[in-house]
């Protein structure tokens, strides 16, 4: 069945190839060629041999060239090969090849069958070492030609100008050829400009040995695109890796670069493990986010087994999908990595951005200026690069300026939006920002944000690692007011910007369906950004349809001012779903707030809805506090029940500091616990609500029902019929509230 599944996706990766075929069929009417002398290649060549461009060779079978011996191809050469497994060239150890290509005229090594996998590929055998106790290997291909040695310097010839299409034929699942394998090849062995197209194993695997490389393509490859293995200790320059649109993968975990020390994990005593460095890289995944098997790679960088990698100017970018950017663990022994890198993917990884087990493995420096390969370099080779819109955003803007849904924007730094200034963001656009508390979106007094998002197509706002926590969030400066005490106020996370005034009208633009995801860095345990966070926002604002998911504080926290919301999802916040301080005076409706199951909180009093009158208490003295409408509120604690810290909700609503609440038609259900269903004290000031509800949590409330300083601070009535928030209403966030599981491709 596997091997089934296997052919049909190799298949269907070849279909790539039909416009090219057909560009050269239609060129051919144009021009005819004269019909080249035909000529078959297999068996043994035991003496000195040149082949000639006007010849067009097919190989019916496997080419050895024999110790001793040297196989020349001239520029313009090509070969074609019939389909099958045995159908590969092997130099041997001892012999040599020269392909003698140039840009103009390449040699090409190439197939009948336009299909990954249909033929071998070409194996280098020479006499370099490999780790300490191996001192010669066999080819996994045919292991009748042993490798391997102890000549660093040996020379098994050069190649200069190659293209290696649809190699990659297997016997089964452990024996595989690639496009290019050098197996214990020497650094006297000169190779450089390859191009290796549609491969059904790895681009090139090093197997041990001396041999550098510059100057590598590797499109669509089933498995790597780069892989090392068994001490290999030599410098590849200039490497390029691509997944086209609707490439898939039949590998188990495809890779942008698999490095092992030694062969398969089982020489981890020996010395002499692999110990090379990569200079200029670039890992483009162009293929549509997706987390199905085969549509994303496990790992850019694999580094496991006792290897030592040093990768210099790392440039990996896509809308592609990747589980982990760095991973350098494995049960068979882990690796070491230094790297300098530019991650400029556009959809988060699934996994970490560096895994390992020990802080000294990886030495990685992130710089986003770094651009990798010159993809110029292979210009020679006619591959048009994918077409990958990208543009880097941070910095003011002063002037009005509108987004391209169709670019992908990576948020680098902090982004400022002027005062008189307009952002404007289309549906569909998705901006993906840099790790770190410094990658926010601040919309400042007098300036507007235009978020036109739609159900089919919201905008999406996330982290460049899948985690909570992984960068700022969005905030928005108006002139509405706050408490009477406080005419203005500085912005938590960046007092130079401040908010609030005397406009309870004023309009800071617009929001409408718009998604934030692993929002809520934080520079210290006062100083944290939310998801959304409204800074006396006036009422000429329309907020409508937002999903905060995973975010390391509140979903969103309203400081004063006068804004309403509409339809309002929060999942798995660490803090508070709903937050409210400062004198906002405005209305949330359709407000739907959920702990997953294994939702562990951080916080020391994380709450659904956490309320002050003023700010941090410290104005009880002021007029125009916290006076507000919540309509159709669910709270659901779908985790197990436990009482352990960071496990249980410390209340469901927390009115406190002077607020005044109003609370209307709140369900709050599931297995999950808290500690007090409602509670209006607190040692700066108690609070007021109204409120009609309907409890449905199956697990007791281990603190009370209603904690209350006096008994007119809460008029609370249960109504058994309350359906609270409808769910419905966020059906077009992906997010699954049955399952309670969140998948947006």
């Amino acid at each position: 069945m596997k091997a089934l599944t296997r052919s049909i996706a190799l298949l269907m990766m070849g279909i790539a190839t039909l416009s090219l075929a057909t560009s050269c069929k239609e060129d051919d009417n144009k021009k005819p060629e004269e019909k080249k002398e035909q000529a078959s290649l297999k068996g043994n060549i035991s003496a000195d041999r040149t082949l000639d461009a006007k010849v067009a060779y097919t190989l019916d079978g496997a080419l050895f060239v024999k110790e001793g011996a040297t196989l020349t191809i001239p520029a313009g050469t090509v070969i074609t090969s019939e389909t099958g497994f045995d159908k590969y060239i092997l130099v041997e150890q001892g012999a040599k090849i020269n392909i003698q290509g140039t840009a103009q005229s390449p040699v090409t090594l190439t197939a009948k069958d336009k299909k990954p996998g249909a033929w071998g590929g070409l194996v280098i055998n020479g006499y370099a070492p490999l780790t300490s106790s191996q001192k010669s290997a066999k080819t996994e291909i045919n292991p009748e030609y042993p490798y391997g040695g102890d000549q660093p310097a040996d020379n098994s010839g050069s190649i200069n100008y190659l293209k290696l299409e649809y190699c990659g034929a297997q016997s089964n699942d452990a024996v595989e050829h690639n496009s290019l394998t050098l197996n214990g090849v020497g650094s006297g062995t000169k190779i450089s400009n390859i191009f290796a197209y549609m491969g059904a194993d790895d681009g090139v695997e090093f197997f041990g040995g001396a041999v550098s490389v510059d100057n590598f393509l590797a499109v669509n490859m089933d498995d790597d695109m780069f892989d090392v293995t068994q001490g290999w200790c030599g410098k590849l320059t200039n490497a390029y890796g691509v997944w086209e649109d609707g490439h898939v993968s039949t590998e188990k975990d495809p890779r942008g670069c698999e490095v092992d020390g030694n062969h398969d994990g089982n020489y981890a005593g020996d010395s002499h493990q692999s110990n090379f460095t990569i200079e200029n890289i670039t890992i483009l995944l162009a293929q549509k986010p997706s987390q199905d098997k085969g549509q994303f790679a496990n790992d850019i960088f694999k580094i496991r087994r006792g290897a030592t990698a040093k990768i210099i100017n790392a440039l990996v970018k896509g809308q592609g999908q990747a589980e982990n950017f760095i991973n350098t663990t494995d049960k068979l022994g882990n690796g070491t990595l230094t790297i300098t890198y530019n991650n400029q993917l556009t959809t988060p990884l699934m996994g970490k951005l560096i895994k390992k087990e020990k802080e000294k493995e990886v030495n990685a420096t992130e710089d986003k200026s770094l651009t990798g390969c010159d993809p110029a370099l292979f210009a020679w080779t006619g591959y048009k690069f994918p077409d990958v819109k990208f543009e880097s955003i941070k910095g003011n803007i002063a002037k009005d300026m509108t987004l391209d849904a169709s670019v992908a924007y990576m948020l680098d730094g902090p982004l400022f939006v002027k005062k008189g200034a307009t952002l404007t963001i289309p549906a569909g656009t998705v901006i993906t920002a840099g790790q770190g508390f410094d990658k926010y979106i601040l919309v400042e007094q007098g300036a507007k944000i235009m978020v036109k998002g739609t159900a089919e197509k919201p905008v999406i706002m996330t982290g460049i690692e899948k985690r909570a926590g992984s960068w700022g969030g969005l905030i928005i400066n108006g002139y509405a007011p706050l408490t009477s005490g406080q005419k203005s106020a500085n912005t938590e996370i960046n007092p130079e910007y401040p908010y609030g005034g005397d406009q309870p009208e004023d309009n800071s633009g617009s929001i409408e369906y718009l998604v934030l995801e692993y929002c809520g860095a934080q520079d210290n345990d006062n100083v944290e950004h939310n998801s959304l966070t409204l800074d006396g926002v006036g009422s000429g604002t329309k907020i409508a349809n937002v999903f905060a998911y995973a975010g390391a504080d509140d979903g969103v926290e309203l400081f004063g001012g006068s804004v309403s919301v509409e339809n309002f999802l929060a999942v798995d916040m660490d803090d508070d779903m709903f937050d409210v301080t400062q004198g906002w005076c405005g209305k949330l409706t359709n407000a739907y707030g959920i702990w997953r199951d294994g939702h562990v909180s951080t916080e020391k009093d994380p709450r659904g809805c956490e309320v002050d009158g003023n700010h941090d208490g410290n104005y009880p003295g002021d007029s125009h506090q916290s006076n507000f409408v919540m309509e159709n509120v669910t709270i659901e604690l779908a985790q197990a029940p436990s009482q352990d810290k960071g496990k249980f909700v410390n209340d469901v609503f927390k009115i406190r500091r002077g607020a005044t609440a109003k609370i209307i038609n709140a369900l709050v259900k599931g297995q999950g616990q808290a500690e007090n269903f409602i509670n209006t004290t607190d040692k700066k000031g108690n609070g007021s609500l109204t409120i009609t509800y309907n409890n449905q949590l199956t697990t007791p409330i281990f603190g009370k029902l209603i904690k209350t300083g006096a008994e007119s601070e809460v008029n609370a009535k249960e109504d058994k019929s309350l359906k609270g928030c409808n769910s419905a209403l966020f059906g077009w966030t992906k997010y699954d509230f049955e399952k309670h599981t969140y998948n947006r491709k």
